[in-house]
């Protein structure tokens, strides 16, 4: 029965590559009967779906909790025959029925306009992985057992996917996988060869060089190897049962008495024919186990009568009239072998739209707002206040335990070490006395990208309130041209250009005292973008309210210039928009020289100011070469002292 299951899902997942009508043949197959454009990938297929069944059956004998994540890339098809025989598919999409009419449209739909892609996607139900960026399979999958203790994600590796940087890392989540509190993660590594167009390095290694390779990461590997149908069943539910075992026995004996040390935790490597159970030999071509299975194996059957033939061949192979009634509905003794509700793979609340869910309590955070007497005159380290408040989420969320950080190893030199006040790094690897903060917590583990630079505090509370809410906005204390008019504008968006981009507006009051400015911060870069295309953006008058219709703007932005252009594209004049940010300049160096380096620095700011106000025309050669000088001094400066020039780096606000 588990074969006759498993041929109904090869058999759905080929429907949907080919065919557009006929879905049961219940006549000869014909030209018409097949898709325009053939698009889908059969070769990592059968794998998928062999997997499937397999883990249903376990979820009938056991009743385990049990979500799948399918790595390989543009395995759709699979997943999607699945969910639909499972029943989840229907109930979630009703049209998509579990007859002759809603099999037809579940094969219309696969990648055709107006449908759904050829890889697992938003839309499948169960699927919390996209599997067309390759990489990453694994750390969902450890991400999803964490703080689920009764979970067991079951992760399937592609060949080629295993090539990957992101891959290659994530073998190593179960050293921070804690057999009390979380769940776990079973990888099946499915070796079926090849790539697109070549073989794979896994697929050509020997078992002993890959058991070895997953052993040296902490696992305990088990091979299911085979291309006999009846011998790969009967091994593999084996092993399943095996690894599911030791996986229970693990947390059973943690959550009784705890553990000394980390658990090797199952692997199974499954080596299996790509394409397998697909056509043979086609125009004297070897197909199945090989690179051109990977696809579509069979290219041209609109056009040729063989390869129709072939296809024909193919799909009656899997004998659909034994394996749907009348209707076009599994028949009732395969429906059985399928798990009943939440079960359901397919309907496990936990890969479904966040059934499970529960809300963050989160303090305030207007309360961490730095007192600041005059507005750029105190030195604060803006992620030290993130860190505080990070803390203090742990601690309000402590009974609930759904708050983690996933952070590099610079937690302190990021600033967020308040967070060490509650919580502990996760290691369950040996721990030594001169270890700081490692204990086998919960909700700590060593990915927050974060600025270093310590940045001015410009905002006083009341002001911050409104700023944050409208996204951006003047900041009038920093500006010099009152309700009037200004003759350039001075924008940023980010902690380090807004500081550049300030003190640029106090070295031109300085210099250049009648020179109108108006300085304005972003804090929501959405913000720019017309209100019709973003629900953050902002309508063309207030746009113009803050950047005038016609002034220059000054713009210094912490990423890419390019993006900034894209996103006010379609603004009134966009054209006087210039645009500073970070050009792929910089090593290690100070933090002023690293703005100097990307042509951001508050002279580089002003150089531009002056260069595109018409009225200081007469005085730009000498303005201008003032702060080229200044920039030929902090060259000299840090080259001999490594550090910036006082004026630089002790700047803050004074009246001017």
């Amino acid at each position: 029965m588990i074969d006759a299951y498993w041929r109904a899902a090869n058999y759905l997942t080929i429907g949907q590559i080919y065919l557009q009508e006929n879905p049961l043949l219940r006549e000869p197959l014909r030209p018409e009967h097949i898709k325009p454009r053939l698009l889908g990938h059969w070769g990592t297929s059968p794998g998928l779906n062999l997997i499937y069944v397999h883990l249903n059956r376990l979820i009938q004998d056991t009743g385990a909790n049990i979500i799948y994540l399918a790595g390989p890339g543009h395995g759709g098809p699979a997943i999607l025959a699945n969910v639909y025989l499972e029943g989840t598919y229907s109930e979630v999409y009703p049209q998509i029925s579990a007859d002759l009419a809603g099999m037809r449209r579940l094969f219309r739909q696969f990648s055709t306009p107006g449908g759904v892609p050829s890889h697992v996607s938003v839309p499948t139900p169960g699927s919390i992985h996209e599997g067309g960026e390759l990489g990453y399979v694994l750390t969902h999958a450890f991400g999803a057992a964490f703080d689920n203790p009764d979970l067991l994600v079951v992760a399937v590796v592609g060949d080629g996917e295993a090539e990957t940087g992101p891959l290659e890392g994530s073998w190593k989540g179960i050293k921070f996988l804690n057999p009390v509190r979380d769940g776990a993660v079973l990888p099946i590594l499915h070796l079926n060869g090849y790539k697109i167009s070549g073989p794979t390095v896994l697929g050509r290694s020997s078992d002993e060089e890959v058991r070895e390779l997953l052993t040296g990461q902490g696992y305990e590997v088990f091979f299911v190897e085979g291309d006999d149908p009846a011998q790969v069943h009967a091994l593999l539910a084996a092993t399943l049962d095996e690894c599911y075992t030791k996986i229970r026995a693990f947390q059973q004996a943690a959550r009784a008495n705890g553990f000394s040390k980390r658990p090797r935790w199952p692997v199974i490597v499954l080596r299996t024919p790509k394409g397998w159970t697909g056509p043979k030999v086609v125009d004297g071509l070897a197909v199945e186990g090989t690179f051109r299975a990977h696809q579509v194996p069979l290219a041209n059957v609109k056009e040729n009568a063989e390869h129709l033939k072939i296809l024909e061949e193919w799909l009656r192979s899997y004998q659909p009239h034994q394996l749907f009634d009348d209707q076009g509905q599994l028949v009732q003794s395969l429906r059985d072998l399928a798990p009943k509700g939440e079960l359901r793979m397919g309907a496990n609340p936990h890969a479904n739209g966040g059934k499970l869910l529960v809300e963050l309590n989160l303090p305030n955070y207007v309360d961490y707002a730095v007192e600041v007497a005059h507005p750029g005159t105190k030195l604060v380290e803006s992620t030290r206040q993130l860190g505080k408040l990070m803390r203090d989420i742990f601690k309000e969320n402590a009974q609930e335990a759904n708050f983690r950080l996933f952070c590099p190893d610079e937690t302190n030199s990021n600033r967020l070490g308040n967070v060490f006040e509650v919580e502990n790094r996760t290691w369950l690897e040996p721990i030594i006395t001169t270890d700081d903060h490692c204990f086998r917590s919960r909700n700590y583990v060593n990915l927050i990208v974060i600025d270093k630079q310590p940045q001015l505090q410009w905002l006083n509370l009341e002001a911050a309130r409104e700023h944050c809410a409208k996204g951006a906005g003047v900041w009038q204390w920093a500006s010099n041209a009152g309700d009037g008019e200004p003759e350039v504008v001075l924008g940023a968006a980010g902690d380090t250009p807004t500081l550049e981009i300030v003190a640029a507006a106090w070295w031109l009051q300085q210099h250049v005292p009648d020179l109108k400015v108006r300085v304005v911060n972003v804090v929501d870069l959405m913000a720019l973008f017309p209100a019709q295309l973003h629900p953050h953006g902002m309508d063309e008058s207030s746009f113009i309210d803050l950047f005038t219709a016609d002034k220059p703007v000054i713009f210094a932005f912490h990423g890419s210039p390019r993006a900034i252009h894209e996103i006010i594209h379609g603004r009134t004049k966009v054209e006087r928009f210039h645009v500073r940010g970070f050009i792929e300049e910089g090593t290690t160096t100070t933090p002023f020289d690293m703005v100097v380096r990307n042509s951001m620095s508050r002279y580089d700011l002003c150089i531009q100011v002056i260069r595109r106000v018409a009225r200081l025309q007469d005085r730009a050669g000498a303005l201008i070469a003032e702060c080229e000088d200044m920039l030929i001094k902090h060259a000299a400066y840090v080259r001999e002292y490594f550090e910036d020039m006082p004026q630089v780096r002790d700047w803050v606000w004074s009246q001017v």
